[in-house]
């Protein structure tokens, strides 16, 4: 009895000792994370489009403010379903037809809805 709970407890330690100098090697060969590229195209198409709404442009990684952020959770909220690019189309249509700002349209977007499905 006495040899197995010493066998038991070398074992232990054993497995302890081996996983402790295994452990943290390996986690130093973890291949770094891989650094998102911008496009160029795309971060031009961003900083001219925030230009274009009358605000500061900022640099290609800040966000401009929102003005009214409800008008924006209403749109968000009722088009949840449609993916990224078919609000954005939908945002452009309105902002062409109507040649207002990206609020605005969200704002018409909205009110289309409302009037077609009540």
């Amino acid at each position: 009895m006495q040899q197995e709970l010493l066998l038991a407890a070398i074992v232990l330690l054993a497995v302890a000792v081996l996983a402790w100098w295994f452990l943290p090697r390996k986690a130093q060969r973890l291949a770094p994370q891989k650094v998102q590229r911008l496009d160029p195209k795309k971060a031009q198409r961003e900083f001219l489009h925030r230009l274009a709404q009358g605000g500061d442009p900022g640099l290609p990684h800040q966000k401009a403010q929102r003005i009214d952020p409800r008008i924006e959770h209403e749109f968000n909220r009722l088009f949840m379903t449609t993916t990224k690019e078919g609000k954005e189309a939908l945002i452009e249509r309105w902002m062409a037809r109507q040649k207002c700002g990206r609020l605005e349209a969200m704002r018409l977007a909205v009110e289309e809805w409302r009037r077609e499905n009540r």
